[in-house]
């Protein structure tokens, strides 16, 4: 089964490894969709949220709506690039409040958001790149190059929305979830979402030619304890 024209994991993400050596860019998000609904007439409790009577495009659009009225989420995970270099992904919260930590090759990158400031103590190359000091919390703004190079990876909602617009069907339910199958035959991962209360993700697993990314999502509707790290650089 041929993959998508473009490779949905280029659209940001397959620059996560080399972002941690300066390499800067992020892309948009494409349109969310209108929920599919369905005739729930001879649904009952027993049956769950009913996210299974849906279309794999419908139960999509569910778990998008599900996970803005969230908000807060601990995402956790990795993505591996074409050539295998790895970037473990920590993420807690929004995108207006949030603590995330970026990996590579021991090379770690740390943020904390909240508002319209955000501390980073950026990875050794970033910081050379910068001229920064690789021991200290920079202050920036939110749309500092420090913060925008991670692109989605700082916003779950962006981040579903562009690796998940292939979503073809339906599996299985299995033990209170179902995964929204991406590409006409699984070929390009699955969505896993909850089948009992808001139809809220679990589990993102997603490939195509730029490499792979696996990404659990738990603690729903918690705000991150973003409190101001330190030390912080000279003129914060």
């Amino acid at each position: 089964m041929p993959r998508p024209s473009r490779p949905l994991l280029a659209c940001g993400l397959a620059t996560l490894v080399v972002a941690l050596s300066g390499c800067t860019g992020s892309t948009g998000g494409e349109p969310v969709p209108t929920a599919t609904h369905v005739d729930l007439s001879s649904w009952g409790p027993e049956s769950g949220n009913g996210v299974t009577l849906l279309s794999g495009p419908g139960a999509r659009a569910e778990a998008l709506e599900a996970m803005r009225d969230a908000g807060a989420v601990e995402m956790t995970g990795r993505f591996r690039d074409a050539r295998g270099e790895r970037v473990d992904i920590e993420f807690a919260g929004s995108p207006a409040a949030f603590e995330a930590t970026f990996t590579a090759s021991g090379d770690r990158t740390h943020i904390v958001a909240a508002g319209d400031r955000a501390y980073v103590r950026p990875s050794p190359a970033i910081a050379a790149e910068a001229s920064l000091d690789p021991d200290a919390y920079a202050c920036v703004g939110l749309d500092d190059p420090l913060v925008t190079r991670w692109g989605s990876m700082l916003d779950p909602v962006e981040l579903v929305t562009e690796l998940t617009v292939d979503a073809a069907s339906l599996g299985s339910p299995a033990d209170g979830s179902v995964d929204v199958i991406l590409g006409q035959e699984g070929t390009s991962g699955a969505l896993t979402i909850s089948t009992t209360g808001a139809p809220l993700p679990l589990r993102l697993v997603r490939a195509d030619d730029e490499g792979e990314l696996d990404v659990e999502f738990a603690g729903w509707g918690e705000p991150a304890a973003a409190a101001t790290p330190a030390p912080l650089a000279a003129g914060c």
